[in-house]
């Protein structure tokens, strides 16, 4: 039987036609990344410069939210709630929001031509923010509204006869509430890190003068637990002076009360100028003062009754300024140990073996 002969030049073939793919495909690759990196230059290129300040800083602005126009100035390296100057404001927060209006950009000019400005959304704008800089210079911005098809907002300002089309993070940054805009007091049992077992003893007195100190291990975890829930996340009034505190609060040096005594970690200072850390005794008291009754829509039970009311208290922290509030059934639990006694403790008589 006569053998086949091999064909010596396929694998040639195969070689060269998988290098002729590679070189292909290597060319479609290189004018992708071509036109890629075009698009993007195109893109950088055709941001358009609103208001750009090289040297000047925010150092007051307004803005509406909820129908409620909240003002803010720059003064001694503070920020100030204008209308209320013992409002404590976050200026982190407040210096982080300003921070983009040194440098306004734009993705596009709006062509406007025969366009109604209504149709914009900035007859009645969805947000208008008033800024004054450090150079004198003052302008108002009027935010429209979001365009749906690629999601930018429409923007024009004092002085332009322009329509812009930015970020809407831009104005979306100024719908903060006042409340928000808050900066928080230290909660002493979280800045002392308080834990049960740094708690020596809780004493709890009422305003009719009754008195109860826990001491046992038990006791004091369960009723630390529930002082604890008191965390100060809730505010009602950030500045009352001493009447509003009694008389509208409920809250006095006599009234409902309940104290912490801890030891915590204190560095001391020797007189040859090393120092030391010891666990020194300190203290933190809860004050609480009047019940309230929570307005809310009112709700039906599954047998058509309505709903019991929910009921908040007042309290504060002992030096504190600011009346919090919090569930009254917190209080209820914490006030029930006022009758609490320790257990006895019992003896184990083992039996001679």
């Amino acid at each position: 039987m006569a053998k086949r002969k091999k064909n010596k030049a396929l694998p040639l073939i195969i070689m060269a036609g998988v290098l002729v793919a590679l070189i292909v495909g290597y060319a479609l690759l290189s004018a992708y990344n071509a036109k890629k990196a075009e698009e993007e230059a195109n893109t950088e290129t055709s941001t358009v410069e609103v208001l750009k300040k090289a040297t000047a800083i925010p150092v007051a602005f307004s803005y509406d939210i909820k129908n409620q126009v909240l003002e803010f100035s720059y003064d001694n390296e503070e920020w100030i709630y204008i209308k209320d100057n013992t409002f404590p404001v976050d200026n982190d927060t407040v210096t982080k929001m300003v921070s983009g209006l040194t440098d306004i950009k734009a993705v596009s000019v709006v062509n406007k031509d025969g366009a109604d400005v209504a149709d914009f959304g900035l007859e009645s704008p969805a947000l208008t923010l008033s800024v004054k800089y450090s150079d004198g210079t003052d302008y108002t911005f009027k935010f429209g509204i979001v365009n749906s098809y690629n999601g930018y907002q429409y923007m024009t300002y004092t002085g332009s006869d322009h329509i812009y089309m930015v970020e809407s993070t831009l104005a979306s940054t100024f719908t903060k509430e006042l409340k928000s805009l808050y900066k928080a007091e230290i909660w002493t049992l979280q800045n002392d890190a308080v834990t049960a077992e740094d708690v020596t003893s809780i004493t709890i007195e009422s305003a009719d003068g009754q008195t109860n100190t826990i001491e046992d291990e038990n006791g004091i975890e369960a009723l630390f637990e529930l002082v604890y829930k008191l965390n100060l996340s809730k505010w009602e009034d950030h500045y009352a002076n001493e009447t509003e505190m009694k008389d509208t609060y409920g809250i006095y040096p006599e009234c409902d009360r309940v104290t912490l005594n801890y030891t915590k970690e204190t560095t001391i200072s020797n007189e040859d100028g090393s120092t030391t850390k010891a666990n020194m005794p300190a203290s933190y008291t809860v004050y609480f003062g009047y019940e309230f009754e929570v307005v809310e829509d009112s709700e039906t039970t599954a047998d058509g009754e309505e709903s019991s009311p929910q009921m908040s208290f007042f309290y504060t922290q002992k030096g504190s300024s600011v009346v919090y509030s919090k569930d009254k059934d917190v209080a209820d639990d914490i006030f029930e140990y006022l009758s609490y006694s320790a257990p006895e403790a019992t003896e184990t008589i083992e039996e001679a073996e």
